[in-house]
């Protein structure tokens, strides 16, 4: 089937922009923002942003749902603990000490069934560790982790 392109300037132009059911694929392009009641149906394919970490990097709530490339010693912190934010975490190389991912201040990372002291990072042992964080607004909790992970003061 086709697909239709719909710019952001038609749909910002129009208050109300209706329904579309043409049997065509529906493509958006740029930054689109949806507000309000919306209903998708049938498959809704988004690619998640990747995320270089590089040696010292601060993630942002805004980054939510990255795939973060860690690396030897790199060294990620979170961002405030924030209802719904997550990130998924892959150790490409690592190093003596790290790649690792540190909490926001003293806020607590719950590693895989351990909630580390306030403050304690994570930390990937081996090539291919990976991991998943999710923040219910209070800690950011383990969903599924691969590998071996150490952490702070183990």
């Amino acid at each position: 089937m086709g697909a239709n392109t719909i710019p952001n300037k038609l749909l910002q132009a129009n208050d109300r922009f209706g329904s579309v059911d043409d049997g065509n694929d529906l493509t958006f392009s740029g930054d689109t923002t949806f507000s309000g009641d919306t209903t998708f149906s049938g498959t809704v394919n988004a690619l998640a942003a990747v995320i270089d970490a590089g040696a010292s990097t601060t993630l942002t709530v805004a980054q939510s749902g990255s795939l973060v490339l860690l690396n030897s010693s790199d060294v990620v912190t979170l961002p405030a603990a924030s209802a719904g934010v997550f990130y998924k975490f892959l150790a490409q190389t690592v190093a003596t000490q790290g790649p690792r991912i540190d909490p926001n201040g003293s806020e607590v990372i719950n590693l895989q069934g351990t909630d580390l002291t306030g403050g304690n990072y994570a930390e990937a042992a081996a090539i291919g560790d990976t991991l998943t964080l999710y923040s219910d607004g209070a800690k950011w909790w383990t969903i599924h982790g691969t590998g071996t992970w150490t952490y702070e003061g183990a």
